[in-house]
């Protein structure tokens, strides 16, 4: 019976009028700044601390290694503790990464960040639609995943120009990163508050 209403599932209409839907589309919105604030700038940034061209280099493939390792390690541990509760602790993963980034300190606190961030990064372009489906079931997905796809627009946007204008201002990236990490904090915080509707099992 549970996999027949997953199949069944909201339609596009339903989810709209539902919490859960606001707060996914939110968290996942919100999260993007990361992508797109922070991910875009860590070469001039790793620079800027001290790091030769090759080091940031090296740092960013680690960051990657560490990304493709988080989307294996959440894909597992989503089955275990659901998609939304694997989606806040992945962006907890980035605000402690970005934290530990902007404490001064030796190139090995560094290094650490950059593991940190990047074992929370990897894991969000599986768990958006994992978390959608475990919601709203497979009736109306597409549609359901396409609506929140506007929101995402705002960060693609203004992420890159905010880095970029704070940087001119200031001569650092820390500003753009303590805002990212505040809006980690709210995006985090809307997937906690995401909880699945409670008609979701209702016959149809």
């Amino acid at each position: 019976e549970a996999a027949r209403a997953i199949l069944r599932g909201f339609t596009a209409r339903e989810a709209l009028r539902t919490r859960a839907f606001w707060f996914l589309s939110v968290g996942m919105a919100l999260q993007q700044f990361a992508q797109t604030s922070v991910a875009t700038q860590f070469f001039p940034h790793l620079e800027q601390v001290g790091f030769t061209s090759a080091e940031a280099a090296i740092g960013l493939m680690i960051l990657a290694l560490f990304a493709i390792a988080s989307k294996i390690i959440f894909g597992t541990i989503s089955e275990w503790i659901t998609a939304r509760w694997s989606y806040a602790i992945v962006v907890a993963l980035q605000i402690i990464g970005l934290a530990i980034l902007l404490l001064p300190g030796s190139e090995l606190l560094t290094w650490g960040g950059l593991m940190v961030f990047g074992l929370g990064m990897g894991g969000v372009g599986a768990l958006g639609p994992l978390a959608i489906t475990e919601m709203f079931g497979l009736k109306n997905f597409g549609a359901i995943l396409g609506l929140t796809t506007p929101a995402m627009i705002i960060p693609a946007l203004v992420g890159p120009i905010m880095a970029g204008f704070i940087f001119d201002s200031t001569g650092s990236y820390d500003l753009a990163f303590q805002i990212t990490v505040g809006l980690l904090l709210i995006s985090m915080t809307s997937f906690a508050l995401a909880r699945p509707p409670t008609s979701f099992t209702r016959p149809q």
